[in-house]
């Protein structure tokens, strides 16, 4: 088991989808494990993915379709036996979220498929062509406040 004292972590990556969990209360206890000026990468659903696979897949209008949070249910495309379900989230849930926990972003990357993995593997750049997968998103706590003379 890991045992972190709150406020000790100088950097943590964090690679999950926040599934069934309450997404903000999870963030600020993540980030009530992180030092002052501690940096932390989330990964998640970019928020768009669910609003387009509902267009496509339910007809459901694309503006309609972002704002609806209700659990998404769907077949990986990876493997069709495997049922997902996610619950979705807008960028200011995302952003708020952040902001709550006492957190600000440092940078945000939302990645391509590298050109030379493309040609090893070109059966993978079908996926990516149609859907919008992730975002990552460096994240920092503040730094601590000067020292008094």
């Amino acid at each position: 088991a890991l045992s972190v004292t709150a406020k000790t972590a100088d950097g943590l990556a964090v690679c999950v989808e926040f599934r069934r969990v309450a997404f903000r209360s999870s963030l600020r206890a993540i980030a009530d494990l992180m030092a002052p000026d501690g940096w932390m990468v989330l990964y998640r659903a970019h928020p768009l993915r669910f609003s387009l696979q509902r267009t496509l897949t339910e007809g459901q209008p694309m503006g309609q379709a972002y704002f609806d949070r209700s659990p998404f249910t769907y077949r990986s495309t990876w493997d069709q036996q495997v049922t997902l379900t996610d619950q979705p989230k807008t960028f200011s849930d995302v952003i708020n979220a952040v902001a709550s926990a006492g957190l600000f972003i440092e940078r945000s990357l939302e990645p391509e498929l590298d050109p030379d993995l493309v040609i090893q593997f070109p059966h993978k750049r079908e996926w990516p062509d149609e859907n919008v997968s992730d975002v990552g998103i460096r994240l920092r706590t503040p730094p601590p406040p000067p020292s008094q003379p």
